[in-house]
């Protein structure tokens, strides 16, 4: 697989995290959306709430107040849509006369945005062509093949992967794009950040269901260009480009650049001699001593690296919990039976249970947003979502870490009382001693990782023990009063 591949993989993931955050804020206020089912809004038409409108053919040409959600086999918007909008289909259109205050996120065979949009855009398409089109903020997309003009202007920055790009417009900021072919003929005023595979690469077109779809609703293939880096003489870039190509492309820059030229190699100083192939660092021959030697440092490294950890987190322990700390242990040392069998159980269910809450959060998120509850869907996915991974972040600190240090404890406090009973400072002298034995017989192989188990349960059990004595302490024992004396009178 080429660097391209690679490179446009993180790209376009880029694009869709930044539209799953950008489609995560858009919740509107509580209140009830209209539901439109014969696609089309009049050119006289306003609607003052969320709209959802679905058919065949999707025409807006009037005026929404708030977020409109189209899906149809081509969607088209003529109006005004003062908020965001959702536009799925298999053809979609933002025509010269459409005004969108929001950010769009589209998703299509074809995409055009040739009108105002306020905010950002983030399409994932097929094709996608930009003619005219003017964005407030940011242009993200993933694609096969994207295309603007230069009446297209951009205020803030362009970010995407495809295989190949035509960029004639105008950004303000900065562009940052990998794509296997790529022509850049308009204004940049910022950085130009440049992936691009080498000319006569021979690099394949990436995979398209849509490429054996019979070509309807308008969608147009554009013709497919050869691999490369193309800047024309028309071109203008204020700040400094930036290019990353298997091969120096010089002679494909055409005009003269006011930050200057930095090229690089996709890994640098790790490439075949064609200058085309990524290699991996070379790695010692098995039964060689290099290999023995690096195996061996990469064990020693983790053995130092989980023992610090360890001894951190326990002098911790020693220093602010210490009565909770002994409790714990003792707990174990008292019922260890019943402490493994409630560990298992707790590391059990505490995996479970975290994705049965997962889901339980993600219905009733679902189901309000279902309802048009906005408002209440948005506080649910937020602070349910937030919760539940605030608690299991808590509940993996003390599987992978407090169960280990409250068996190492106890397991540093018996070696103690054997070989140093009368020593000082006892409480931190069976942490040190406790996690050093673990750490050893952890690192064995196969014996450790059971060991390993085995120690995480009992040191479960023994924290849940702790609890539950919290939650329900036991009745204090009963004091018999003190006898009276009857003193004989004088």
């Amino acid at each position: 697989m080429s660097t391209f591949w690679k490179s446009t993989g993180l790209r376009i993931s880029l694009a869709l995290m930044l539209v799953a955050v950008l489609f995560a804020g858009i919740a509107a206020p509580v209140q009830a959306a209209d539901i439109d089912n014969d696609g089309y809004v009049g050119p006289n038409e306003v609607i003052d709430d969320d709209l959802i409108i679905s058919g065949e053919k999707v025409v807006i040409e009037g005026t929404v107040n708030g977020l409109l959600i189209a899906t149809g086999a081509t969607v088209t918007i003529k109006g005004q849509i003062n908020g965001d909008a959702i536009l799925l289909g298999s053809t979609v259109e933002v025509t010269e006369e459409a005004v969108i205050t929001g950010n769009v996120f589209s998703g299509a065979s074809q995409v055009k945005v040739n009108g105002q949009v306020g905010g950002s855009v983030a399409m994932g398409s097929q094709v996608i062509y930009m003619e005219g089109a003017q964005v407030g903020r940011n242009v993200y997309f993933g694609t096969y093949s994207f295309q603007d003009d230069a009446r297209t202007s951009i205020a803030r920055g362009v970010y995407g992967g495809a295989y190949q790009i035509i960029l004639n417009g105008t950004v303000d900021r900065d562009v940052n794009l990998s794509a296997a072919a790529l022509e850049l003929g308009g204004k940049v005023n910022g950085n130009a950040v440049l992936d691009v595979e080498a000319p006569g690469s021979g690099e394949e077109m990436p995979f398209s269901p849509f490429m054996f779809m019979p070509q309807q609703y308008g969608v147009v293939i554009p013709p497919t260009m050869k691999p490369g880096l193309r800047i024309s003489d028309s071109a203008e870039i204020g700040g400094q480009l930036v290019y990353t190509s298997p091969v120096e492309q010089a002679e494909a820059i055409e005009t003269a650049l006011q930050g200057g030229v930095v090229y690089q190699t996709p890994v640098p100083a790790e490439t075949s001699a064609d200058g085309k192939t990524a290699l991996k660092p070379a790695e010692p021959e098995r039964g060689t001593f290099g290999f023995f030697a690096s195996r061996v440092l990469k064990w020693f490294w983790k053995l130092l690296r989980d023992l610090i950890t360890l001894l951190l987190l326990g002098g911790l322990c020693v220093w602010l919990i210490p009565a909770l700390y002994q409790k714990t242990v003792e707990a174990v040392k008292a019922k260890p039976g019943p402490a493994a069998g409630t560990g298992a159980l707790v590391y059990l269910g505490g995996h479970v249970g975290a994705f049965v809450v997962f889901f339980l959060i993600l219905i009733a998120g679902l189901l309000f947003s279902v309802l048009t509850l906005t408002g209440i869907s948005s506080t649910i996915f937020g602070m349910g979502f937030s919760a539940l991974a605030l608690a299991f972040a808590a509940f993996r600190l003390l599987v992978v870490y407090g169960s280990k240090l409250v068996i190492a404890y106890l397991a540093g406090e018996w070696v103690l009382s054997k070989i140093a009973p009368q020593a000082r400072n006892k409480a931190v002298w069976s942490m040190v001693i406790g996690v050093v034995i673990y750490i050893i017989l952890r690192s064995i192989p196969i014996f450790g990782w059971l060991f390993g188990l085995v120690v995480t349960i009992f040191g479960l059990g023994g924290m849940w023990l702790v609890f539950q004595n919290w939650r329900n302490p036991a009745a204090a024992p009963a004091v018999e009063p003190a006898p009276v004396v009857e003193t004989p009178a004088e």
